[in-house]
This record gives C-alpha cells, sequence and structure tokens, in this order.
C-alpha cells in the first residue's frame, strides 16, 4: 500500500510538473491550447493526494492579506486527488476573492469538469494547461487514450464559468450552455425542473444529476455513484446562500432533500467556503465579501444532515414564497 501511495504521489507530481510548461516542451499535453507567459507555470500546483476523510479536515491555502505581491497569487489554484479519478480543484483567493471550487470526475471514456472558476484569463488562471496536464498523465498510467472531456457547471454565475473560453477549440470536447434549456439538453435531462433526474454514462461510473433551481435558474446538483457525494453548488455549502427566486429554491431544496433521503450519500459538497471554522448559530462568523483572507476556515465537506437541516429550515418560515435571512451551525440562508 505504502509503495502504491508513493506511485501515485509520483505520477500527479508529473501531471503538473513545470517541466511540461515551457515553450520547448517535447510532449505539451495539447498544442492547441492558451498558453500562459513564461514563468507563471513555475508555480504550478501539485496535487495532493488524500482520501475524502483527510478532505474533510484539510485546511486549503487561506489567502492572503495583501494580494499585490506575485508569490501571493501563486500557486493559482490548489489541487487535491482523492481518488485515481477525482480531482478537487480551488482557486486561489488572490486570484480570485470567491476562491470557488471545481470538481473532475473522470471514467475510462468521459471525464466531467464541473464549473470552470472565476477568472478567464490563463496566464492568471491556467486552468485548462493544468486539466490538459491531470488527464495526459492520467491517460499515460492506465494506458488509455485521451478521454472526452465536458465542461459543465453547478450554474452560471460568473465566478463558475469564465474559465470557459480557454477550453474554446480543444478537441474532444464540449462546453455546456449557460441557460437552463443548454444544461437540459447537455445531460439528456427528460424535464426541467421537475422530472429532471438523468444519468451519464463515463465508463465504469456515472453521474447522476437534477435541476436545482432557486440560487440561479440554470443551477443543478450533480451525484457520483461511485463515491456517492453529491456536488450542491452555492444551494449549499459552508457559507451564504443566496436566492433569486425563493419559490424555487423551496422546491429545489425539497427535491435535493428527497434525493438524499432515498440514495446512499456519503458527502456533500458546495462550490465556496465562506464561514469560519468557529462559526455557530449563537455566535456567527462569516467572512466579509472580497475577503482576500479565511484564517481558520470551516472545512468544505458537509453532510447529509445538513441538507435536511436546510429544508426543514426552508419549510418552516411561512408565509411561502418569502424566505428571511436564518443561521445554521454550518451554513447561513441569506435571500
Amino acid at each position: 500500500m505504502k509503495h502504491r501511495l508513493v506511485q501515485s504521489l509520483v505520477l500527479a507530481l508529473i501531471a503538473v510538473s513545470p517541466a511540461w510548461a515551457g515553450p520547448d516542451d517535447p510532449c505539451p499535453p495539447n498544442a492547441g491550447a492558451p498558453q500562459a507567459p513564461q514563468g507563471v507555470h513555475d508555480a504550478h500546483p501539485i496535487a495532493q493526494q488524500m482520501t475524502y476523510e483527510d478532505l474533510g479536515s484539510h485546511h486549503w491555502n487561506t489567502g492572503h492579506a495583501d494580494c499585490r505581491p506575485a508569490a501571493a497569487r501563486r500557486p493559482p489554484m490548489e489541487i487535491v486527488q482523492t481518488d485515481a479519478d477525482t480531482y478537487v480543484i480551488r482557486q486561489n483567493m488572490c486570484v480570485a476573492a470567491e476562491a470557488p471550487f471545481m470538481y473532475l470526475y473522470c471514467g475510462t471514456q468521459k471525464c466531467v469538469l464541473m464549473d470552470t472558476g472565476d477568472t478567464s484569463d490563463p496566464a492568471a488562471f491556467p486552468l485548462r494547461a493544468t486539466i490538459d496536464r491531470l488527464l495526459t498523465a492520467r491517460a499515460a498510467q492506465n494506458h488509455l487514450p485521451q478521454p472526452a472531456l465536458m465542461v459543465a457547471h453547478t450554474h452560471s454565475h460568473g465566478d463558475h464559468v469564465l474559465a470557459d473560453r480557454q477550453f474554446a477549440g480543444r478537441p474532444n470536447t464540449v462546453v455546456v450552455g449557460h441557460s437552463p434549456q443548454d444544461v437540459q439538453a447537455a445531460w439528456h435531462m427528460p424535464n426541467w425542473p421537475d422530472n429532471g433526474e438523468a444519468n451519464m454514462d463515463l465508463g465504469g461510473r456515472s453521474l447522476t444529476a437534477f435541476p436545482l433551481p432557486g440560487h440561479e435558474d440554470a443551477h443543478i446538483a450533480v451525484y457520483d455513484n461511485r463515491s456517492h457525494d453529491i456536488l450542491t453548488g452555492d444551494t449549499l455549502y459552508p457559507g451564504r446562500l443566496y436566492v433569486s427566486d425563493a419559490a424555487q429554491y423551496r422546491a429545489s431544496v425539497a427535491r435535493l432533500d428527497a434525493f438524499v433521503t432515498n440514495h446512499e450519500v456519503r458527502n456533500v459538497l458546495g462550490a465556496h467556503i465562506e464561514l469560519a471554522a468557529n462559526h455557530t448559530r449563537a455566535h456567527p462568523h462569516d467572512f466579509p465579501v472580497g475577503s482576500s483572507q479565511h484564517p481558520g476556515e470551516h472545512g468544505l465537506i458537509l453532510q447529509p444532515h445538513h441538507v435536511h437541516d436546510l429544508a426543514r429550515m426552508v419549510a418552516a418560515q411561512q408565509p411561502p414564497p418569502d424566505l428571511q435571512r436564518e443561521v445554521s451551525d454550518d451554513f447561513i440562508l441569506d435571500p
């Protein structure tokens, strides 16, 4: 086991090695990829190996008070590899204060990247170059051809889609549009928003997606049938839960609650962290909007009971569809 972990770590280092980034690299991962200026990739992140159990207590890069020094913006993202086919990526808080999370799920035939972050410029945030390296190393390790890639989104707010343009023209790649109709078509959902559940086969692994509008019109949840983790985007995460349409949000939270009740769910994974670890209902502690530093941050992972807690909170607020601000120990409903 120790040997396998060391071997995996070496491969992860290869996947994001700066030696692959220069213009004289004889084996560029994708010749058509947008190229960052020389020196930017010198700070490419290393994919850290850890289990989901360790991920729950992982202390992410929590930013800097002063983002002006170039060193504060490097590496531009942090990557955690939870198994051979799954990556969790977080944008550096000094590159984008929202510091969104992105998730890469792979099967033998296809990979799905959920969200692309809050920065379009590959010089500041080389997301495509990083994804190319991860997929090239994975294909070589497993003696597989390069997989098809679908670039999808939990929802279409700017901090989750701005790096989409980096993937324009990438071979064997589909970038999903931003409207509910685009999302429904890409995931082959039979209906929207009710009865919209659909499965996508990645090859030895499948994802289940269903509509979750309310925070944003094209919002979805994505469930990994292998790990039993569910992505909830900005509908539920350890932070401020903003609502654009209260009636839709109520229906979506009920839909999410029913799904979690009827499926084995291990972890609930959101798109941001905005709370401190010492936040409680009695003593709220959320970081101000636009903060470039989150000292003592809450963990990323929530549990199924948090879905049930949110559902009870939303259902108890009367009269519908209006919602009011309410603080929980692990999230803040902030319509």
